[in-house]
């Protein structure tokens, strides 16, 4: 999904270009925040596990704030770097915001991939 809003056209149309790309995003978010948080608590203590909740949740809230920040700041240098300037020097600050959200989020998946225990799924 970010990599499609990352080729969005600076005139798009929300049916035509932005839709898609958004509901795939909040599925692969609702599937990933509930792997995620599964992931957090296996294997924890059930006296920890309020603890534990905790954490991955603070985690999830802070990690998000912190790459929003990351994102929109590398939205604005895209944009100033843009000589067009208005709303196309707009559009390409976010279509790079999009795509270096998709490398950031590919290089997350590959991670957990790797580093996933053998058998999570089944569990």
């Amino acid at each position: 999904g970010l990599a499609w809003l990352g080729a969005a056209p600076s005139g798009a149309s929300f049916v035509a270009d932005l839709l898609g790309p958004m509901l795939l995003i909040g599925a692969g978010l609702g599937l990933a925040f509930v792997l995620l948080t599964t992931l957090g608590l296996t294997g924890v203590d059930p006296a920890e596990s309020g603890l534990a909740s905790g954490l991955v949740n603070t985690t999830r809230q802070v990690g998000g704030g912190l790459g929003l920040a990351l994102l929109t700041a590398a939205a604005s240098i895209a944009a100033a770097r843009n000589g067009q300037g208005g709303v196309e020097a707009l559009a390409e600050g976010f279509r790079w915001a999009f795509r270096i959200g998709f490398v950031i989020a590919a290089l997350a998946a590959l991670t957990a991939l790797f580093t996933v225990p053998a058998g999570f799924a089944r569990r």
